[in-house]
């Protein structure tokens, strides 16, 4: 599954893809708060280098990935892309937001690599085999004296728990 943005702001994930037949147009938009594991953080954070490289900046400048959006070509290939980053500032309490401008991916092939790198990833937490297990909410006496609870385990979750997981998340923050 191609996504045309994938989005973490550390506490949450946001996939988003919007499709058009040219008369109706779906979009599909999932916001979850499980965290991704390693290998999806990593496949975004692999964008940093690259960026230096684009934007010309210093291979010191630390930059933090948020976002990665796509535009999509006639047959709904990525052709270009844009690329949303933070990097901290010392003198300051606030970070400096740095993006890209839209990039052609035919003129930058290592940028073209990690979005491949970042689709697979994406599609496995959307699917629910990427993502770090969630603490699930427990009553009170579920838990005996003396015994700890089992670890959660991750699974896939189905639509409608995924509704029910954003319905749970639309007041928080």
């Amino acid at each position: 599954m191609r996504f045309d943005s994938i989005a973490d702001n550390g506490k949450t994930v946001e996939l988003r893809r919007i499709s058009s037949d040219g008369i109706c147009t779906d979009e599909l938009k999932r916001n979850c708060i499980a965290r991704p594991t390693p290998d999806f953080t990593a496949a975004l954070q692999a964008f940093a280098a690259p960026v230096r490289k684009a934007l010309g900046l210093p291979a010191k400048y630390e930059l933090d990935v948020r976002s990665v959006t796509t535009r999509p070509d006639e047959e709904d290939n990525a052709k270009a892309i844009v690329i949303s980053c933070v990097h901290t500032l010392s003198a300051s309490s606030r970070p400096l937001n740095v993006n890209t401008p839209l990039l052609d991916l035919d003129n930058y092939p290592d940028l073209a690599v990690c979005l491949e790198t970042l689709f697979d990833e994406a599609e496995q937490y959307y699917l629910g085999k990427k993502r770090e297990a969630v603490e699930p909410k427990t009553q009170q006496g579920d838990i005996e004296d003396g015994l700890s609870e089992a670890p959660p385990q991750s699974r896939e979750l189905d639509d409608e728990e995924w509704h029910e997981q954003e319905e749970e998340t639309a007041g928080v923050g």
